[in-house]
């Protein structure tokens, strides 16, 4: 259910204050394979929370950008939104520290590898503004914009959801109507 999935991002969200960032993800990331999508989202939604609440030199990047890549791909929109996102954080946090374009472009063998590359060209363009946040409760929110914004959620998984992005045109967007949603 959705108030498990929550309860459970609100414990790891404590995990990652206590031990550390790079420690938690470690042991989480080796998960990535987990059948079910609303674990693999949530992994990410936790690799969201270290990288937007822990110090950046915690986390061992790399390892981080191997483990997204490895479902950048996912069958799943949710999830290929959420890493998306989360590498749009990791490039925003890391700067000229980490390519992480070079990192995915070095890593990803799919057939739909040069698209993938031109929607996180078009999604690292857009303004740091439009990147997730945490809430009070310390759950990721997603930005919305009028052209941006998370897929909708699967019947029957609980949560509301919003209308599909897909911007073909790889061009970066304004901005302009930024909302931010928690999509729990």
């Amino acid at each position: 259910t959705v108030v498990a999935r929550n309860t459970a991002l609100e414990v790891f969200q404590q995990l990652l204050k206590v031990v550390g960032g790079g420690k938690v993800l470690d042991n989480l990331l080796v998960m990535l394979d987990n059948p079910n999508w609303y674990i693999r989202e949530g992994i990410v939604k936790v690799a969201m929370q270290a990288l937007l609440t822990r110090p950046i030199e915690e986390l061992e990047l790399p390892q981080l950008v191997v483990g997204l890549v490895h479902i950048l791909h996912d069958k799943r929109p949710k999830v290929k939104f959420a890493v998306t996102e989360a590498l749009a954080i990791l490039h925003n946090r890391a700067g000229k520290e980490i390519d992480v374009l070079a990192l995915v472009e070095g890593l990803d063998r799919s057939e739909d590898a040069e698209e993938t590359m031109n929607d996180l060209k078009a999604r690292f363009a857009m303004p740091a503004s439009t990147l997730p946040s945490m809430n009070s409760n310390g759950h990721v929110v997603y930005t919305s914009t009028d052209s941006y914004a998370p897929p909708p959620t699967p019947a029957g998984s609980g949560g509301g959801g919003f209308n599909s992005f897909n911007d073909s045109t790889g061009s970066s967007h304004s901005g302009g109507g930024i909302k931010k949603s928690s999509d729990a």
